[in-house]
Order: C-alpha cells, then sequence, then structure tokens
C-alpha cells in the first residue's frame, strides 16, 4: 500500500518529458503535466495506489473514455491518448506531400492528401 511519503517523493519530481506534440494543448495544459506527470503516471499506472477518494476519481476520469471535466485528469487524458496516437500512427503523421511542377502529385492531390491526414489526426485526437 502506498503512503503519503510515497505520494509526496513522487510528487516533488518535476520537468516532466513531454514526449508528444504539445501543438493541440493550452499552456496551462502543458504546465500541468510537465509539473505533474510523474505523479499522474505513477497514479495511471499502479505504481502508486491512490491514497484518497479525489485519486480515485482522477484515475477514473483518465482512464474512461470521455473528457474529464476537472482540469488536472483532463491534460493527463488528453496527454495520454495524444501520446497513444502518436506511437501508433508515428511514420504518418509526419508525412507531408509537396507539390513540384513536373513532379508526380498535382496541386489537387496534395490538397486533397493534406485535407484527409488532417481530418483523420483530428478525429484520432478526439476519441
Amino acid at each position: 500500500m502506498s503512503t503519503r511519503a510515497d505520494h509526496l517523493a513522487i510528487a516533488r519530481k518535476r520537468d516532466f518529458p513531454f514526449r508528444c506534440s504539445p501543438q493541440l494543448f493550452t499552456d496551462r495544459q502543458i504546465d500541468l503535466v510537465t509539473r505533474w506527470g510523474f505523479w499522474y503516471e505513477a497514479l495511471t499506472d499502479g505504481t502508486l495506489e491512490p491514497i484518497t477518494a479525489a485519486q480515485e476519481v482522477f484515475i477514473q476520469a483518465v482512464l474512461g473514455p470521455d473528457v474529464p471535466e476537472e482540469a488536472h485528469a483532463q491534460a493527463w487524458w488528453r496527454y495520454l491518448r495524444r501520446l497513444a496516437i502518436e506511437i501508433k500512427y508515428a511514420d504518418s503523421m509526419h508525412r507531408a506531400a509537396h507539390y513540384q511542377e513536373q513532379g508526380f502529385y498535382t496541386r489537387a492531390m496534395v490538397q486533397d492528401m493534406r485535407r484527409i491526414v488532417n481530418s483523420t489526426n483530428w478525429q484520432e485526437h478526439r476519441r
């Protein structure tokens, strides 16, 4: 069973590495994840057991399918989802078709591909 001292030791760690693209996060969400990320991670992966009812609610909210209302849970929920998307689609997420006058792609083909890739990224992120 985790103790308060265990929680405090991990909560004191700072500068959690933000391992996904921060483009879709607010500044507040980035700040929360980089400040509390080690503690969030320990709570959600089972390294730490919750010692309060609020921590249990946090874990359920983060691991649930719906976007949480609470700011900490929402930031970590979004981070975990975005990280999973970037891991799953790593190669295809950073490809970009470029128009070349004498190249393979026409301007219309490039526009269609960008529209499809962007809409797919947006749909996956909203899951």
